[in-house]
């Protein structure tokens, strides 16, 4: 780790007894200049509730974690005093993990207990500290105390990974180890075929079944450099004659360009329709810190396009997604301008269509049926054919008594009451816990051109 140090002349010849030319009341300020990585492991050890309709939740009434939070819920790299990560950001990570591993697919509605590692690393910098020189020790040497302190300081998590998992079900007060989750699924080819893609190449559009029979996807892309993976799968289910059918039926959408490229701005914009609400969603954006869950639960692919729609006014969504080479851009009619809007679907146009899109916390403060079905459609509207569309909502207390907030409104309903509306734009919409994933299987995005836009650096800031 480098720091700045004072930048004094102490050549040998001129150096005073303090070499750093400050007493006691005399500290100096420094900052360090580097990165400084900061490593987390933390054990979990948690019963949880599958339910029948795949939606799962903890359910201990505090956090079983080794080592614990502090008083308040928060974890701190204790040698910088800078805070890295609070516990409820850390259980939506877990949580996200178990979904991406299928947990409520794998095992059918019960009560389990879930023990694993998280391993989450941290980048530190801008981490100031105070050093107060106290004269020098019987070798000669300075004697000085250092205080850090986190003022300024930033702590960005840049990488985590879920280990050790095992999912244990309580039978008669007793555990019994049914299966480790750290076993991949394995999957065997079955059928490939070729169909156009956004450039209008031509790539492999694949169907595979997993070992056991039980479930079948659809990869979308060159066989030879992606691989089965459910996670990125354009299509997923548990019948053969349902896999075939879909496969078999499959166009990707790009191969009427027609449909796709040479409309003007004004017929582009006009596609995008804003319905007014009673309650506006202005004052709900609200956390300029802590990212959104959904963040938490998708792994998005290096050099892809995500419209986070209804994103808010902050930008650290897109400041986190920028280290793993994906471009954010937020389109919201009431936290952000006409202009930047405008310039938004500008943006997604050029490039064909968003590859994915968020949808976090909308669909729950919007009071009117008809708004809520307006959002959905220009979401489909802004996303490729086939790019992938993850929806959350906050539950609030679940019991459905909806009404105004002092922020707005808020439905509190649960993730599952939100499904008929959404598949009335996607069809072929599912939930997997409190993540909703949904694939623009018919929808076309108007663009004016294919030239790609990731070189625009507006990208990395809308």
């Amino acid at each position: 780790m480098h720091i700045i140090k004072s930048q004094r002349n102490i050549a040998a010849s001129y150096m005073p007894p303090n070499p750093y030319d400050i007493g006691p009341s005399d500290p100096k300020e420094y900052k360090v200049a580097d990165t400084s990585t900061y490593e987390l492991n933390v054990q979990f050890d948690d019963p949880i509730i599958i339910y029948d309709d795949g939606d799962f939740e903890f359910t201990s009434d505090k956090y079983n974690l080794d080592p614990a939070p502090d008083s308040i819920g928060e974890y701190k790299d204790e040698e910088y005093n800078v805070n890295v990560i609070d516990a409820d950001t850390l259980y939506d990570i877990i949580y996200g993990q178990l979904i991406k591993k299928h947990v409520t697919e794998k095992y059918p509605s019960g009560k389990y207990r879930v023990t694993g590692i998280i391993t989450l690393q941290f980048d530190i910098d801008d981490v100031e500290y105070d050093e107060e020189f106290h004269g020098v020790d019987e070798d000669g040497d300075p004697d000085y105390s250092r205080d850090y302190y986190a003022d300024n300081a930033d702590a960005t998590l840049v990488k985590y990974e879920l280990t050790s998992l095992n999912i244990t079900a309580e039978i008669n007060s007793a555990s019994d180890i049914i299966v480790s989750a750290d076993d991949e699924e394995t999957w065997d080819y079955l059928k490939s075929k070729q169909v156009t893609d956004s450039d209008g190449m031509l790539t492999d559009y694949t169907l595979y079944v997993n070992s056991d029979g039980s479930r079948y996807i659809c990869m979308f892309g060159d066989n030879d450099v992606y691989e089965p993976d459910p996670a990125y799968a354009d299509w997923e289910g548990d019948s053969e004659e349902e896999a075939y059918e879909w496969f078999n039926n499959y166009t990707s959408g790009y191969e009427d360009d027609d449909d796709i490229y040479g409309a003007t701005d004004a017929e582009y914009e006009d596609d995008i329709q804003e319905i007014g609400q009673e309650f506006t969603s202005e004052n709900t954006s609200i956390n300029n810190n802590r990212l959104p869950a959904v963040f938490n639960m998708v792994s998005f692919e290096p050099g892809t396009v995500n419209i986070d729609y209804g994103g808010g006014k902050f930008d650290n969504v897109a400041e986190y997604l920028t280290q793993y080479d994906v471009v954010n851009l937020v389109y919201d009619p009431y936290n952000r301008t006409a202009e930047h809007n405008k310039e938004v679907i500008r943006l997604v146009r050029e490039h064909g269509g968003a590859d994915t899109a968020t949808c976090s916390n909308v669909l729950n403060v919007i009071k009117e049926p008809e708004v809520r079905i307006n959002v959905l459609n220009n979401i489909k509207k802004l996303v490729k054919p086939n790019g992938k569309v993850y929806i959350t909502v906050y539950e609030g207390k679940g019991n459905n008594a909806e009404g105004p907030t002092k922020s707005g409104y808020q439905l509190n309903r649960k993730t599952a009451e939100y499904m008929d509306e959404i598949q009335q734009v996607f069809p072929d919409a599912k939930r997997k816990g409190k993540l909703i994933v949904a694939t623009n299987s018919s929808g076309s995005v108007t663009s004016a051109t294919n030239e790609s836009c990731y070189d625009n650096n507006i990208l990395t800031t809308l």
